[in-house]
């Protein structure tokens, strides 16, 4: 019973970094929201798929309210949250949310290939991390 007491406080949590960044958007300083989008990655390590979705959720409303440029917002979950992390399974998650923000958002050639450029060098340093 407590752990879904916990799931619950996490789920209302997320509701409102969300809610956060649809309101504040531009207002909110770049390196406050950071600091939550590192708070929100960090609970990919939660086994429950609801709590999952909803950090999804999250980071697509941050994304979409513009609270960080599309080139910093991507850079920034790839190389200091997918590449910092140890857990397989979180670096897996954001890089299936990155992808998804990158067919969603319909971006021209060059910002594309600054983007895969950052991940590209992200991934070489994971490689070498990991050997």
């Amino acid at each position: 019973m407590l752990e879904d007491m916990n799931q619950l406080v996490y789920m209302e949590a997320i509701k409102s970094l969300e809610y956060l960044a649809i309101l504040l958007n531009k207002q909110l300083k770049p390196k406050r929201m950071k600091q939550l989008i590192t708070l929100l990655v960090d609970k990919f390590k939660d086994p429950k798929s609801q709590v999952i979705v909803a950090v999804h959720k999250a980071l697509g409303t941050i994304q979409s309210s513009y609270c960080l440029s599309f080139n910093s917002f991507v850079e920034f979950l790839v190389v200091n949250n997918a590449g910092n992390n140890k857990n397989s399974r979180v670096k897996q998650l954001i890089l299936e949310r990155v992808e998804k923000f990158i067919t969603d958002e319909g971006k021209s050639p060059d910002e594309l290939e600054i983007v895969f450029k950052a991940i590209k060098d992200t991934l070489l340093k994971l490689g070498t991390k990991d050997t």
